[in-house]
């Protein structure tokens, strides 16, 4: 829509008015490897005649303009001015004129081309960034939202993959983005409910503050990390809509327009001269060249149409989801290696009732483990004593924290001995009351060059740590 009535003004686009101006539909490509093979090839001058055909008929026309043009001057030439009328076609001067202008043609076509090319580059660069901050606020959410607050997990994951198929939705102004990448991760209430919107994109981010206000136990500089990664979705947001309605000075469109109109009207009255009837295929090749050069820049100077944005939003949902997997893995490793902490330590003393009461409590997983440098690529042999190196592991569980504080206690495990590493009988009463205080329970120092041995290479307990080794 217009926002003021002299030919001069700067229009503002509405999404119809691009469509109005979209000319030939580009197609909407990811490369891959195969594809830029292809392209450093010979391969890539090989027309394809389906894209031409629509190219041709997409200007037919502009160019078929310039034939009936050509072909009616041909027909004035061959039969008019046998009779007396006035000689159009036989002026030799008059490709001077068009010499001179076609600089200036030049210049406005090769301005108005960069400047298209500079909105396509900025929109790609903000849709790219969006992938980005979308796995960042991820990331960052699962690791301080998470820690406290594992119940919101699932919602941040459902609306920060919602952000780029909402975006593209809006605008393009197409609620098939919202069902074709959101039907299988939204639920049916909350899909309908952000296509109710309008404007999708800021709705899921409102939901994403909402979340983030929510959370409990962040601290003052992990709540302002990810408010800064939400309102750098908002300023992507306000980039591609900036974009979308504010298009190049439509002064420089039209004069644009306007030149290219009348150097193809007037460009066969210098040809017929030189060529006669060849002026028609002739004209007709220019004037797609042309045209076709102009028509890049319309397509580019709205980037949102032309832009992969299918691959885009399934990149981030796929994205989101790998980092929502591994935040799942990992939780279930430090689990597991909280288990196998507590069982190390406790069967690692020299009393077998312990380690028997520790095995039928913990998992038949956590209690086959030990701590086993040669598994982990240590030679006993190489190392004075036959102890590993040591290695630290941290366990932030609170339950285990105590599980493992107790067992300190009651083994009493020194580690004043040249390997290194073992637990030291003063710090046992510590451990426990850390493991009894604390919401996410101790530090756990534990053995071994990598920390813990998996269950695959596990051997049985030893009562003595250095005879699980001395074995080997």
């Amino acid at each position: 829509m217009r926002v003021c009535k002299t030919p001069s003004c700067v229009t503002r686009y509405s999404v119809d008015a691009w469509h109005e101006l979209k000319g030939i539909p580009f197609r909407e490509d990811s490369y891959q490897e195969a594809d830029w093979v292809r392209h450093l090839t010979w391969k890539r001058y090989i027309p394809e005649p389906r894209i031409l055909s629509i190219v041709a008929l997409s200007l037919a026309p502009v160019w078929l303009w310039s034939v009936f043009v050509s072909g009616a001057l041909g027909l004035y030439a061959t039969y008019a001015e046998p009779c007396g009328a006035p000689r159009l076609s036989n002026h030799t001067d008059l490709v001077v004129p068009f010499t001179i202008t076609s600089f200036a043609l030049s210049l406005l076509m090769l301005f108005r081309t960069n400047s298209c090319y500079g909105r396509w580059w900025e929109a790609r660069t903000l849709w790219g960034s969006a992938y980005i901050t979308c796995r960042s606020i991820m990331r960052l959410s699962l690791c301080y939202v998470g820690r406290d607050n594992p119940h919101l997990v699932p919602a941040l994951h459902r609306w920060n993959a919602a952000f780029t198929p909402a975006l593209a939705s809006y605008l393009r102004q197409k609620q098939h983005y919202l069902d074709d990448h959101l039907a299988a991760v939204l639920p049916e209430a909350e899909l309908e409910w952000l296509k109710a919107r309008g404007s999708p994109p800021i709705a899921v981010l409102q939901v994403l503050s909402s979340l983030l206000d929510r959370a409990q136990g962040l601290s003052d500089i992990e709540r302002q990390q990810l408010e800064a990664l939400i309102s750098h979705c908002d300023v992507i947001t306000g980039g591609c809509e900036r974009i979308l309605r504010q298009p190049i000075p439509h002064a420089w469109n039209r004069h644009t327009l306007r030149f290219l109109t009348v150097y193809i009207t007037f460009l066969p009255f210098a040809f017929w001269p030189i060529f006669g009837w060849a002026t028609l295929p002739v004209m007709g090749v220019l004037t797609f060249l042309l045209a076709g050069v102009e028509n890049v820049g319309t397509q580019t100077e709205e980037p949102s149409r032309i832009l992969p944005l299918n691959q885009i939003c399934a990149a981030t949902i796929r994205a989101v989801g790998l980092l929502l997997s591994d935040y799942r893995s990992a939780t279930g490793l430090a689990a597991t290696a909280a288990d196998v902490a507590a069982a190390a330590a406790t069967c690692s003393g020299d009393g077998h009732d312990a380690c028997k009461a520790a095995s039928a409590a913990a998992p038949p997983a956590a209690v086959a483990v030990q701590l086993d440098g040669e598994a982990n690529g240590f030679s006993p042999s190489a190392v004075p004593g036959k102890t590993p190196p040591p290695a630290v592991v941290t366990v932030r569980r609170g339950s285990t924290g105590r599980q493992l504080g107790s067992a300190r206690a009651s083994n009493g495990i020194d580690s004043s001995g040249s390997g290194g590493g073992w637990m030291r009988a003063g710090d046992a009463d510590g451990a426990a009351a850390a493991g009894a205080d604390s919401p996410r329970g101790p530090s756990v120092e534990l053995s071994g060059p990598s920390g813990l041995a998996t269950p695959s290479t596990a051997r049985p307990l030893s009562p003595d740590p250095s005879d699980a080794f001395a074995s080997a």
